[in-house]
């Protein structure tokens, strides 16, 4: 028997990008006296001089903030490339598990017709939900963290695009627990009315199967037990006492008031739009008093909805802005855009006069933030006039003037963290020097003056901070190695496994694992045990016919083949799907007897085994701008492994 060697699994694979956390360094800022006074200011009524603080360290300053308070905190940043970046940078801090929550933007133009992606919306009505829980007097079982209150990161857009009413998301929060009944027909005519859709399989935020991201399971009207399951392979994970179900959707027609609803259609003003146009408004009208519109729903924002984010934080919120002259500068031009293409729509007939915008303008905006503790704050290249924070010594590329000038850092008493991609590395580099440190997970204490620590994880800039005898700073892979690994924005669409189908159209080809290869006529529907199912047509050769009901996609894949030769057809009721069958099957297992052949001459034969990475590659490797996706980091891996055998 020959045994082929497999790579071991390479740990911290699948987790690298997991945030560590620097809590450890929040109390730090409980005792600095300019602090403490800000403070008693925000506990205080009446308005807060903007604060001055360098970029680097504003995701400190906020993470201690929320440390130090027991309320919301919400802050605004003018672009979104900003709030993505804080939101890393305060992740980097308060570590992965913390409430920190993203309340993303809607990837939409004003007045378009589409619908906004189901885990942008997730996103954002989780983010709600977040500062509901308190008003409602429960918080769910899936929030583990001890602080409860949550911080949100929001841009300009995504803070004023208009979202579901408070009181309408009040209405749709609710709590199942195991032990506790309820009528399964009601229960399921609610969830429709939250916006969320039946479907086979639960894949993605906003669905459901008869059951929840979470499998309830029933005896007679009593849940007897809930357990987590992954969408992706659909298997349970781990048992569940309690879940929390919110809305699904941000536009609900039917969550809202009829007389609100009536009122606003009643107001749109539909005779300057041509023909076509005006007959598609009154059906969407109609469809949207019946709450069955669906896929139009984006452009009627405005009309069903009138809150933005800030209509939902509860009194004693913080809300801090950060640089608030840009904030409004980049709302007044959202609003002018969306103006701008308003009129132009109206003077083609495309839309109603005067159509509800889907946003909040600026005055709006600023009328809404004046109930709440405000804390503008401001980017100053030194932070003279704020808490005293000042640059981390950049050391350009050259980490050994780091290790050379560290020993006198410490003996002046500071408090050194270093947050790096590469703890390995500066452990090393460290040793080399005669300093003894280890690399640490994450930092749960603070060091004291001057002691180092060394901590796995991400942050984009250093910084320093003086703390009465001693100093705080904070050194990152920019100070030391000259660049910091930017993230890869990832993709939040998941893939679903009949995503096929939606790009099939008649005559496209298609393999069914039992009768083989045919032509996909379409879908028709047909009653089964008198209920209505939908079933795909697949041709064959001779005009036969095959019937596939819809929950059987797992059994159908698209033909693919190197040519753009259209495939011979199968003959249904013959034996030739299974004599290609068997001939394929002899072929993958001579395949496989040749590669058993190949790796067995590997293993006997002598090769070239090349030396384990040194400091010097791992510098080069370090030296590529982006961060590694991890199917790229695991064929990394695997191919060093391979290399580093004796073997060819």
């Amino acid at each position: 028997m020959t045994l082929i060697p497999v790579p071991p699994s390479p740990r911290g694979i699948e987790d690298s990008t997991t945030e560590p956390g620097l809590k450890g360094l929040l109390d730090l800022l409980g005792d600095h006296p300019s602090f403490q006074q800000l403070l008693n200011m925000l506990a205080s009524p009446g308005g807060i001089q903007p604060l001055g603080v360098m970029d680097a360290a504003k995701p400190y300053l906020l993470a201690s903030l929320w440390n130090h308070t027991s309320t919301p905190i919400i802050v605004v940043v003018p672009r979104p490339e900003d709030a993505r970046t804080l939101h890393d940078h305060l992740s980097g801090y308060l570590g992965d598990g913390a409430e920190l929550y993203l309340f993303p933007e809607p990837e939409v133009l004003p007045f378009e017709r589409i619908l906004t992606e189901a885990l942008t919306t997730n996103q954002r009505l989780s983010a709600l939900a977040a500062l509901h829980r308190q008003a409602l007097g429960y918080v769910a079982s899936s929030v583990a963290h001890e602080h409860k209150a949550p911080i949100i990161v929001a841009s300009a857009s995504a803070a004023i695009f208009k979202t579901i009413s408070p009181e309408s998301f009040r209405e749709g929060c609710h709590i199942l627990e195991t032990g506790s009944r309820l009528r399964v027909s009601d229960m399921l005519e609610r969830w429709v009315r939250l916006g969320f859709q039946r479907d086979d399989n639960v894949e993605s935020p906003g669905t459901f199967s008869s059951r929840l991201p979470v499998r309830i399971e029933l005896w007679g009207d009593e849940i007897e037990s809930m357990r987590l399951f992954d969408p992706g392979t659909q298997r349970s994970v781990a048992p569940v006492d309690r879940i929390e179900i919110i809305p699904a959707r941000e536009i609900l027609p039917r969550m809202s008031p009829p007389d609100v609803i009536e009122e606003a259609i009643r107001a749109l003003d539909i005779d300057g739009c041509r023909a076509d146009v005006q007959q598609r408004f009154e059906d969407d009208l109609e469809s949207l008093l019946a709450g069955t519109i669906e896929e139009d729903l984006a452009l009627y924002n405005g009309v069903v909805n009138h809150a933005g984010l800030l209509e939902h934080a509860p009194p004693g919120t913080i809300l801090v802005v950060d640089r608030q002259d840009d904030v409004q500068r980049e709302i007044r031009e959202l609003a002018d855009r969306a103006q701008h293409l308003r009129s132009t729509r109206e003077s083609g007939g495309d839309l109603p006069r005067d159509f509800p915008l889907p946003q909040v303008v600026w005055n709006e905006f600023e009328e809404a933030a004046s109930q709440f503790h405000r804390l503008p704050i401001e980017s100053w290249a030194d932070d003279n006039g704020g808490l005293g924070f000042g640059y981390a010594d950049s050391y350009f590329g050259h980490p050994e003037r780091f290790v050379q000038e560290l020993p006198q850092l410490l003996k002046e008493g500071h408090r050194v963290v270093v947050v790096t991609r590469y703890p390995g590395r500066v452990v090393e580099l460290l040793s080399d020097a005669g300093i003894s440190v280890s690399a640490v997970p994450r930092l749960d204490h603070a060091p004291g003056p001057g002691e180092t620590r060394v901590v796995s994880g991400f942050l984009g800039r250093g910084w320093s901070l003086p703390l009465g005898a001693s100093t705080l700073t904070i050194f990152t892979d920019t100070e030391l190695f000259g660049i910091a690994k930017e993230r890869r924005s990832r993709s939040r669409r998941p893939v679903r496994r009949e995503a096929f189908l939606s790009e099939l159209v008649p005559g496209s080809f298609v393999v069914h694992i039992d009768h083989g290869v045919a032509s996909f006529a379409g879908t028709i529907q047909m009653d089964s045990d008198g209920e209505p199912r939908e079933y795909l047509v697949l041709e064959y050769a001779e005009a036969d016919k095959l019937y596939v009901p819809t929950d059987q996609l797992g059994r159908i894949s698209p033909y693919v083949a190197t040519t753009d030769r259209p495939p011979v057809l199968t003959r249904l009721g013959t034996a030739d799907w299974s004599r290609t069958k068997e001939r394929v099957k002899h072929s993958a297992q001579e395949m496989a007897r040749e590669l058993l052949e190949l790796y067995a001459a590997r293993q006997v034969t002598q090769g070239h085994a090349f030396s384990p990475d040194s400091m010097w590659q791992q510098e080069l490797e370090d030296s590529f701008p982006y961060e590694e996706t991890v199917d790229q980091r695991r064929t990394i891996y695997e191919m060093k492994y391979e290399m580093e055998q004796s073997h060819p």
